[in-house]
């Protein structure tokens, strides 16, 4: 198994996922249950729900809005992928210098 490329919801609620395997192109991935016994499939979900979190899909993205004290405080899990900090690391104004050490 290589990834998790696309998530459906069938009319009777079932829940797939299209995967990509690793020695296929493309054109062969298939459709699985969410709860179908192939290995690693569960980890290779949990990448695909982190990366349509930090992309901001469905609405799911954290923004950042005052909270008062106590209200909806819930501890966040460690994530594969994390959203690009909202302000830049770095002076933009400092050029990088290539070769010098420091």
């Amino acid at each position: 198994m290589n990834r998790v490329l696309n998530k459906r919801t069938l009319k009777d609620g079932v829940v797939q996922y299209l995967v990509k395997w690793t020695d296929l192109g493309y054109a062969e991935s298939t459709w699985e249950d969410e709860d179908e016994e192939i290995p690693e499939l569960p980890l290779y979900i949990q990448y695909y729900e982190d990366l349509r979190y930090v992309c901001g899909v469905d609405g799911a993205k954290k923004k950042n809005k005052k909270k008062k004290k106590g209200e909806g405080e819930e501890e966040e899990r460690p994530r594969k992928y994390n959203p690009p900090p909202d302000k830049p690391t770095t002076s933009l104004d400092v050029k990088y210098k290539v070769g010098v050490e420091t």
